[in-house]
């Protein structure tokens, strides 16, 4: 994900699932949805 205050790529964590899927943005550009098809995230 792309940090627009600092100007770097930074990951985003990953707890033994099946990886990110899909990233959505909420309609203010405040908060990011993460789905994965794992049953663990």
């Amino acid at each position: 994900v792309w940090d627009v205050s600092t100007e770097t790529c930074v990951p985003l964590p990953w707890f033994r699932g099946g990886g990110v899927t899909n990233l959505l943005w909420s309609p203010d550009g405040s908060k990011i949805l993460a789905t994965t098809p794992s049953a663990v995230f």
